[in-house]
């Protein structure tokens, strides 16, 4: 999905007519439109394997995007243990 026919390293892909980055600027990671092209692809494959719905059920979607405050009386958490190493 991410390589040319050849199997080399793919920068850029045509969507729309239009050549778009399919790398952030780092040019390892995707950006924005490489993973919306990426996920758009693995659902097209598991559509052809599995019924799935064409929108998130209200039950499975994100319930809030916003942080969970903890509560008042909530001891803190502990510091992580040292590795123990060398």
């Amino acid at each position: 999905m991410t390589a040319d026919e050849q199997g080399g390293y793919l920068k850029t892909i045509t969507l729309g007519g239009r050549e778009r980055g399919l790398r952030a600027s780092d040019g390892f990671h995707l950006s924005t439109v490489g993973s919306d092209y990426v996920a758009g692809r693995i659902v097209g494959y598991l559509r052809t394997g599995f019924t799935l719905p064409d929108e998130i059920p209200a039950s499975v979607a994100p319930i809030s995007p916003e942080p969970v405050a903890p509560e008042p009386d909530a001891a803190p958490a502990p510091p992580p243990e040292a590795s123990g190493g060398p």
